[in-house]
């Protein structure tokens, strides 16, 4: 392990120097393309079956309970993009790589996952 322990902050401050994503790159690859996956974005969007297409699931949701179902589906991608964030690029850490502009470095991952 990297960092010797689980504790959120320190994981974060070890990557001061560098991003896990560099030394880590094949793992970050494989966790990026897992939570494009698991957040059901294209190209793995396809979660109903062939004869839903058209219609889908969420046919039987109007009003209110699709709108519940939609925040879910994106508090969720908002959660894995934070998650991948702290993991692999830094947290809410500032690095020589990005300087300043981290946090739009941040906005623009979580709106890569929204789309």
């Amino acid at each position: 392990m990297l960092t010797a322990q689980l504790n959120i902050t320190a994981f974060i401050e070890t990557q001061k120097v560098i991003w896990f994503a560099i030394p880590l790159l094949p793992l970050f690859i494989i966790c990026y393309i897992a939570s494009v996956a698991e957040t059901n974005r294209p190209p793995f969007d396809n979660v109903e079956a062939e004869s839903e297409l058209v219609s889908g699931y969420f046919t039987e949701y109007s009003g209110a309970p699709f709108v519940f179902f939609f925040l879910a589906e994106y508090s969720n991608i908002m959660l894995i993009s934070a998650i991948n964030v702290i993991l692999f690029l830094g947290g809410y850490l500032s690095t020589n790589l990005i300087g300043s502009l981290f946090s739009l470095s941040f906005l623009i991952l979580i709106y890569h996952y929204s789309l």
